[in-house]
C-alpha cells in the first residue's frame, strides 16, 4: 500500500496529493486498503472495539425498539444497515426480532449496506440463518422507506485537512521527504472546501485545524435524500460547530488506530491501520434539515440506551438468573452494565435521531428529550 500512494505522489505534477486522496487509498484501495482487506479488524486480539463487542446487548436493544416503531409508525418493514462490519449487531438484531414479533421478522428485509468484498463475505456466513438479509454495496436509488441506521460509518469518510495559520487559509497536502510520508501544505484553493465553510458556519481561529467530510457530506446527501418515509439513527463520536473551537479539537481530530494504540501520524503504515475522526453533527442535522428530516436532539450513548429500553432487558435477565456468577444470565447483565458504564465505550458516542413522515409514537422517549429543534 505505501509503495501504491508513493507512486501516486510522483505521479502528481506538484508531488503531493490532498488528505483525502490519501485516505480513500489507504482505506478503500480494492487490494490493498485497510477496509478491504482479507483479515479480521474488530476485536480484543484486532485494532479497535464497538458496540457489537458488548455481547447481543445492542442488537437485542434495538430490536426491541425497533419493534415498537414498526408497530406505532405503521412503517414499511425494512430495515438498512450501513457498514455493518461482521454482521454480529445484524444477526443479534434479527434474533430479538424473531423471538419478540415472528410476523414482523417473517415480512422484514434487512438490507447490509456493505462495499468491502471481504465484509460482505463474512456478513453473509453470519447471517446466514436470517433469509431476509440482502447485501448490497450501494443503497437503492429507487429510495427507501423503514429503518436506516449505521454504527461508526460517517466517521470512517475520507477528509481534506486544512489549517489557518496568519488569517490564510491553507490545505495540508502529503508528500514525499526522502522515502518518507510527510504532510505540508499549500494555500487552500478547492472551492468546494470554501463552500462547505460556508454552507455549514465553521470559522476558524488561527492556528486551527479540522478536516473537511465532502464524502460524508456527499453520502449523507444520498442517504436524506432517498428517504421517502423512516428514520435514520446514526451512532457514532462527533463533535457539534461549537466544539470544534475546544483544547481537544482544536488540531483536529484525525487519528489511526492499531491493536487498540492511538496513532497521532496516520501517514505512518497505510493500509494496516484503521483511519477515523469526529463526525460534525451540525452538517448532518443541516443536510437532513434540508432533505425535509426532522432533527432530534443529539443524545450520548448512555442516554439512549436508557430511554429505548436497556433496562427492560435487565429485568428480563433477573428472572432467569441464580446465584453462578458464570452463568450466561450473570454474564448478560455484566455486559448490560458496561454498557451503561460512564468509564466505558459508551462514553465516547453519541446518538443521533432523524425522522420524515413520523408524527406519532415514540413509546420510549419522554417528549421533553425528543422534542424537534
Amino acid at each position: 500500500m505505501e509503495n501504491y500512494i508513493k507512486n501516486e505522489i510522483l505521479k502528481n505534477p506538484e508531488n503531493r496529493i490532498t488528505y483525502a486522496h490519501f485516505i480513500e487509498m489507504a482505506l478503500y484501495h480494492p487490494i490493498y486498503g485497510y477496509y478491504m482487506q482479507n483479515r479480521a479488524k474488530i476485536g480484543k486480539g484486532e485494532d479497535f472495539y464497538t458496540n457489537s463487542n458488548m455481547g447481543s446487548v445492542f442488537g437485542d436493544v434495538l430490536g426491541n425498539w425497533f419493534c415498537r416503531l414498526f408497530r406505532d409508525n405503521d412503517l414499511h418493514p425494512a430495515i438498512y444497515e450501513c457498514g455493518a462490519g461482521t454482521g454480529k449487531m445484524a444477526n443479534d438484531l434479527l434474533n430479538r426480532l424473531k423471538m419478540v414479533d415472528l410476523d414482523l421478522y417473517n415480512s422484514l428485509t434487512y438490507f447490509i449496506i456493505e462495499k468491502s468484498p471481504y465484509h460482505q463475505k463474512i456478513q453473509s456466513q453470519l447471517t446466514a440463518g436470517h433469509p431476509q438479509v440482502k447485501i448490497l454495496a450501494t443503497l437503492p436509488e429507487s429510495g427507501w422507506e423503514g429503518i436506516l441506521w449505521s454504527n461508526e460509518y460517517f466517521d470512517a469518510f475520507p477528509v481534506h485537512v486544512i489549517e489557518k495559520q496568519n488569517q490564510q487559509l491553507f490545505e495540508i497536502m502529503v508528500m514525499l521527504e526522502g522515502d518518507q510520508l510527510k504532510e505540508t501544505r499549500q494555500l487552500a484553493t478547492d472551492k468546494e472546501i470554501y463552500r462547505y465553510l460556508r454552507d455549514y458556519n465553521i470559522v476558524l481561529g488561527e492556528g486551527q485545524r479540522i478536516e473537511i467530510p465532502l464524502a460524508m457530506e456527499k453520502e449523507a446527501r444520498r442517504i436524506y435524500g432517498r428517504c421517502n418515509r423512516g428514520l435514520v439513527l446514526s451512532i457514532d463520536y462527533g463533535y457539534r460547530n461549537e466544539e470544534w473551537g475546544r483544547p481537544a479539537a482544536y488540531r483536529g481530530s484525525l487519528r489511526g488506530y492499531k491493536r487498540h494504540i492511538m496513532l497521532d501520524d496516520v501517514l505512518q503504515q497505510p493500509g494496516s491501520i484503521d483511519i477515523t475522526c469526529h463526525v460534525q453533527w451540525d452538517t448532518l442535522f443541516s443536510l437532513g434539515r434540508t432533505a425535509g428530516m426532522d432533527n432530534h436532539p443529539l443524545m450520548n450513548q448512555q442516554e439512549f440506551l436508557l430511554a429505548s429500553g436497556i433496562l427492560e432487558l435487565l429485568e428480563e435477565q433477573a428472572s432467569v438468573s441464580n446465584y453462578n456468577p458464570f452463568s450466561p444470565a450473570h454474564k448478560y447483565n455484566r455486559s448490560i452494565a458496561a454498557c451503561l458504564n460512564p468509564a466505558g465505550i459508551s462514553n465516547y458516542f453519541q446518538v443521533a435521531l432523524q425522522t420524515k413522515g413520523l408524527s406519532t409514537g415514540w413509546p420510549l422517549f419522554e417528549q421533553s428529550i425528543f422534542n424537534s429543534f
